[in-house]
Parts: C-alpha cells; sequence; structure tokens
C-alpha cells in the first residue's frame, strides 16, 4: 500500500512538470547500464490509440535483489527518420511480472487506466516532449525528472504510450526491437507479452548500498 501511494504522489507531481524533450545522440549510452538488450533490427511501432489497437511498446526487466537502485533515463533506438510537430511519448515503470501484466484488460481509450486488470505496481510516469527530425539509427532517450529510486531489486517493466497530439505527425513512433522475450504492448481488450520479440533499450542507472526497510520505494518527480 505505501509502494502505490507514494506511485501516486509521483505521478501527481509528474503532471505539474513543464514537459521535458527526449534527448538524441548518434551513440549508444555506455555509463551506468544497470538493464540493456543493445541488438535488434527488427522494425516495431507504438503507435497513437487512435490509430491501431495494438498501441503501446515496452520491455520486462530484472534487477539484482540483493541491492538498492536507482533509475535515471530509459533509451530506444530510432528506426527510421521521423518529423514531429510538438508529439509526445509517456513513459510508465512498475514492479511485477510478465504473469501479473498478462491479466490485464486492456487499454480501450486513451483516458482509461493503463494498468486495468493487472496486478503489476505502478511506479513512475513522465510525459516527453517529441520535436523536429530524428534520423534513423539515433538514440532516443527519456531522463527521468529525477531518479527511481528502489529500496532493492526484482521484477520490473516498462512500457510508451505514444500521442500524436495533430495529424501533421506520424501515426506512429518506430524503434528497434530483436528477437527474444518479454516485450509488451497494450491492446484495447488485453496487455499482452510475446515471446518472439524483445524492445532494443539501455536503462541507465546506479545500484545503491544503503537498502531502505523492505516495501519502501520512493518515486519522485517533483
Amino acid at each position: 500500500m505505501k509502494r502505490l501511494a507514494t506511485a501516486i504522489v509521483a505521478a501527481m507531481a509528474t503532471a505539474n512538470l513543464a514537459l521535458a524533450a527526449v534527448e538524441r545522440s548518434q551513440d549508444a549510452p555506455t555509463i551506468d547500464i544497470v538493464a540493456s538488450n543493445p541488438n535488434g533490427s527488427i522494425q516495431t511501432r507504438a503507435f497513437d490509440i487512435s490509430e491501431s489497437s495494438n498501441h503501446a511498446r515496452g520491455q520486462l526487466f530484472k534487477l539484482d535483489k540483493d541491492k538498492g537502485w536507482k533509475i535515471n533515463a530509459i533509451t530506444f533506438k530510432k528506426s527510421g527518420g521521423q518529423t514531429f510537430h510538438n508529439a509526445s511519448i509517456t513513459l510508465y515503470i512498475f514492479e511485477g511480472t510478465e504473469a501479473q501484466w498478462t491479466t490485464g484488460q486492456g487499454h480501450p481509450t486513451s483516458d482509461a487506466n493503463v494498468y486495468a486488470g493487472t496486478s503489476v505496481k505502478p511506479l513512475y510516469s513522465e510525459t516527453f516532449t517529441l520535436d523536429g527530425l530524428i534520423l534513423d539509427g539515433r538514440f532516443v532517450t527519456l531522463r527521468l525528472a529525477r531518479p527511481l529510486e528502489l529500496d532493492r531489486g526484482g521484477d520490473f517493466g516498462f512500457f510508451a504510450i505514444y500521442n500524436r497530439n495533430t495529424n501533421k505527425n506520424p501515426p506512429f513512433f518506430q524503434m528497434f526491437e530483436s528477437t527474444g522475450a518479454q516485450r509488451l504492448s497494450l491492446e484495447t481488450k488485453s496487455h499482452p507479452s510475446t515471446d518472439a520479440r524483445k524492445l532494443l533499450y539501455y536503462i541507465e542507472g546506479t545500484a545503491t548500498e544503503n537498502q531502505r526497510p523492505l516495501g519502501l520505494i520512493i518515486a519522485s518527480a517533483d
């Protein structure tokens, strides 16, 4: 209960922030990578919900249970060049397993609960702006306004929802993935996890030595 209350406070704080722009780089991040899949040449698309019933992309990951952690940023690799005009992408991070995710009842509308029917624990959400040309092969980083602090590791996941905002924008945000497992998506009636794909991603963060009492997670974005 304490974890969920903290997550709600963080989400409210996030909503009051001016939106940060995504970061772009020719090079993959190499410092303080705590989880990653650096391989992948298969394109995948996070659609605006109005364009496709299958409209989000994400990934499950694990962190060592014997350590505390800070998560600072998550990076994707862009597939194909696209130009954006004040579009946005919202990042969500949660604690939970594949089994806890796939009990979900889906995400039928943009204002619906993205976790409906799941038993995962929401930890963080933040929306970032997409503006201008992002070239094929560029690394796109969503850097958290405040690090997500975890008292200890375990099973976690993240996903991103693209918001087109205007018809001037592409109907989707395209990135790379590989063969593998536990790539997440959202559909209107389910929360799928595929055993055939794995998102290309990097999670930047650090291990922390001083663990808090079991069960306390601090997520702050104000």
